[in-house]
């Protein structure tokens, strides 16, 4: 699936944004998240990414936002770019299992008044863990 030059850095972003510090094949299953999306919904990866509340990283009261004036800097942004190079060329197969949804469960329930998981969250749907976050389809 070939991207434009705007998408790939836009996908990049997002994947730096969401799983900095994750390892490789957690970033590469964010940004398979992004493209399983893209399939499904039938639309481009800047519609998907930017959807209201679906990625944290793009919620106007985030604060992980104000680091993309440095974002090109960071060696974070090399291995991202990276994963989502990877992803979009076919270079890799989809560790998340074909997952269309994905949290971090200790940084949610950590954010929820009753620390609970999200209502869509349903551990039959649960494609993978991979570092810190859990991959599922809804």
């Amino acid at each position: 699936m070939k991207l434009t030059d705007g998408d790939r850095f836009l996908v990049a972003m997002t994947v730096v944004l969401e799983a900095e510090g994750e390892p490789e094949l957690g970033q590469q299953a964010v940004a398979w998240v992004v493209r399983n999306r893209m399939m499904m919904w039938r639309q481009d990866a800047s519609t998907v990414v930017l959807a209201r509340l679906q990625f944290s990283a793009w919620n106007h009261d985030q604060p992980r936002r104000r680091a993309l004036s440095k974002l090109f800097a960071m060696p974070a942004w090399r291995e991202a770019l990276a994963a989502t190079d990877a992803v979009f060329s076919d270079q890799t197969a989809d560790p998340s299992g074909g997952a269309t949804h994905y949290l971090r469960e200790d940084a949610t329930r950590a954010g929820r008044k009753n620390h609970d998981l999200p209502p869509w969250f349903k551990e039959a749907n649960v494609t993978a863990r991979i570092g810190h976050h859990t991959f599922l389809t809804a």
